[in-house]
């Protein structure tokens, strides 16, 4: 009995359960157990020594929810990263993306050390946002990578973390601090809506990892490889960059996506 008890409570566990609902449950074990001096409330268990059973096995559950809740914390931080690498890679002429980490620091879960190097125009700006908000697109699109519904989920997701004209709540990470100062300045010499220059950011990196094919194998080793080392350097990155030939790829058409860019930009 105790043994069909176990797998019961694990598919439970991993199948429908929330941490919230294993506490709960365990709430509730020990509600019982308070009142075990009328052993007819407990009738349907047998034994107190079974439901001290099922109370240890109910704390060991929970202890290996929270140790996925964490790996899922440390992968999410790992695509996000690894989206930022991506599309800086794009942008190579401009800007050097020198390290990435899913180690916490005070930037936030992850980080990565990004260095401008040059900016041929106002226009170039739009790069370093593209950077900015690559990493929460790739972590959102990583599951429905040809979806449109994934776009449109990202779109409502950052409307939500912004206030009027794109201005940043004080609780917001790095990336979008960061992305504060390029906006303005874009925003301000197209002017342009800093809401509107974001869309026109995020429709640009929805656009490369739906249509081209190269983008999301670069970006599926990477997140193997920071799982597994935690930190990757520029030449590490370079490496995987060239064994995945997302390099080759982007020597025939990287002037393409920064001209895409600019069209994007000027349009009406």
């Amino acid at each position: 009995m105790w043994d069909l008890v176990q797998q019961h409570l694990c598919i439970i566990a991993e199948k429908v359960l929330t941490l919230s609902g294993l506490a709960c449950l365990l709430s509730l074990f020990r509600l019982t157990e308070c009142g075990s001096q009328n052993r007819q409330q407990i009738h349907s268990c047998k034994t107190l020594a079974t439901i001290i059973q099922m109370k240890e096995l109910l704390n060991k559950l929970i202890k290996t929810f929270r140790m996925k809740k964490e790996d899922n914390s440390l992968t999410n931080t790992a695509w996000h990263e690894a989206g930022h690498a991506v599309f800086a890679n794009i942008f190579k002429d401009y800007i050097v993306i020198n390290k990435i980490s899913i180690l916490p620091s005070e930037y936030g879960k992850g980080h990565n050390h990004l260095i401008t190097k040059r900016f041929e125009n106002v226009l170039d700006n739009f790069h370093l946002i593209v950077i900015n908000l690559a990493g929460l697109a790739v972590q959102h699109m990583t599951d429905k990578r040809d979806n449109q519904t994934a776009f449109q989920g990202l779109v409502v997701y950052l409307d939500k973390r912004l206030k009027d004209n794109g201005q940043i709540n004080d609780s917001f990470d790095g990336d979008f601090k960061g992305l504060q100062e390029p906006l303005e300045i874009l925003s301000h010499h197209l002017k342009k809506e800093k809401n509107k220059v974001l869309i026109l950011a995020l429709v640009y990196i929805a656009n490369c990892l739906m249509k081209c094919n190269e983008f999301w194998p670069a970006i599926d080793i990477l997140v193997e490889k920071l799982l597994e080392k935690k930190e990757l350097t520029k030449q590490e990155i370079e490496e995987i960059f060239n064994e995945t030939g997302f390099n080759e790829f982007l020597i025939k058409f990287r002037q393409n996506f920064i001209n895409e860019t600019y069209r994007l930009l000027t349009e009406d």
